[in-house]
């Protein structure tokens, strides 16, 4: 098991969006690397990271959920749109039922939607509007969307921080990232 590391969050200001960075200890993340703890993946894969999508702050819709990426430019291109505050429309499939991963990261109680991302497509400028909408939209009426749909690409929401690699996305480590998640 991974001992978490210390996360520094980090408030700033970028082309007018207020949004939150998260810092991880490089330390942590090289010998969870080197030993191939935490992360799950076969040889030649990317190992999965885990971003927040959410409206920017302050937002007056403001939820969230997890998008997984597993693909190393995927990965290289959400952490540059965190690193310059840039948006862009993350585009994926879904389906119903949770998968205990997805969840409201900034919900009291960080809980699970009731879907969950099931292949992530492309990162885009804008798109149609059938996919448009919130997580808190697409929970409330899973099978009307899924009967419409089976994508999102939420036009008011980007990638605003990625879940530290360090931290296993197991059940039991939900507590400890509700700790780092604060506001």
């Amino acid at each position: 098991m991974v001992m978490v590391a210390e996360h520094q969050h980090v408030k700033y200001r970028k082309k007018g969006i207020k949004m939150r960075k998260s810092k991880s200890v490089i330390a942590t993340l090289a010998l969870s690397m080197t030993l191939g703890i935490g992360f799950g993946s076969q040889a030649g894969e990317s190992p999965t990271a885990y971003f927040v999508i959410a409206g920017p702050l302050p937002f007056p819709f403001y939820d969230s959920y997890v998008l997984p990426l597993s693909d190393s430019a995927d990965i290289a291109f959400a952490r540059q749109l965190i690193a310059n505050g840039e948006f862009k429309i993350a585009v994926a499939r879904i389906a119903p039922g949770a998968d205990g991963i997805n969840r409201d990261m900034y919900a009291p109680g960080m809980p699970e939607w009731s879907w969950h991302v099931t292949e992530f497509l492309e990162f885009a400028d804008c798109t149609i509007e059938i996919c448009d909408g919130s997580p808190t939209l697409v929970e409330q009426d899973v099978d009307g969307w899924m009967a419409s749909t089976d994508m999102i690409c939420f036009w008011t929401y980007t990638v605003v921080e990625e879940i530290p690699p360090s931290v296993p996305v197991e059940e039991k480590t939900w507590s400890r990232i509700k700790q780092l998640y604060k506001r």
